[in-house]
């Protein structure tokens, strides 16, 4: 019971300390709670996301999506996708940082993402910090979509599956960049 109390303080604490206006300016660091909130997903990524899960928003036949009670500043939505698979129950989880028809914009967008996720430091339980290995790739006029990954150096357990990717897609003639944690078989 009181180990259940204390998970539950924390997410509540975590809940609390990320409620921030929605929109900020993006600037060349960090903004306070990036790392936080990067690190309260990461986190919850052992437990398929289900304590950072808020109310369903939307429900289809494959799958539902659910509202993310943890959000990347600036990000126009946060959601947590679980499919309707017996195979594989895993989840993962999206935000959605810019919308727009501008490449530019989205391209400076993708980049400025790509080097916070980098900079990022995750504390650990035992005090130390790491900070994520990474695959990137620059953005391109000429591809439909390009990823670059994050991922956990010397990571143990279910951490060795976590993936984080940080997408620039265009889709229908609009630009989308997009931050998802997912284990590996989703990619």
């Amino acid at each position: 019971m009181k180990k259940t109390l204390t998970t539950v303080l924390m997410m509540v604490f975590y809940v609390l300390s990320f409620s921030q206006p929605a929109i900020r300016p993006l600037s060349r660091h960090n903004p306070p709670g990036f790392d936080e909130a990067i690190q309260a997903v990461i986190f919850d990524f052992s437990t398929n996301f289900r304590n950072i899960q808020g109310p369903l928003v939307n429900d289809e036949a494959e799958y539902e999506k659910y509202a993310s009670l943890v959000e990347l500043p600036g990000a126009e939505q946060s959601v947590i996708t679980r499919f309707h698979s017996v195979e594989d129950t895993t989840a993962s989880w999206q935000a959605v940082m810019l919308t727009t028809e501008e490449y530019d914009e989205a391209a400076a967008l993708y980049k400025k993402i790509c080097q916070r996720m980098k900079a990022t430091k995750l504390s650990l339980p035992d005090g130390s910090q790491v900070q994520f290995r990474s695959d990137y790739q620059p953005p391109s006029t000429e591809n439909k979509f390009t990823s670059s990954f994050y991922y956990l150096p010397h990571a143990e357990g279910e951490y060795m599956d976590l993936r984080v990717q940080v997408e620039l897609i265009v889709l229908l003639g609009e630009y989308k960049v997009l931050v998802n944690v997912h284990p590996t078989s989703k990619v």
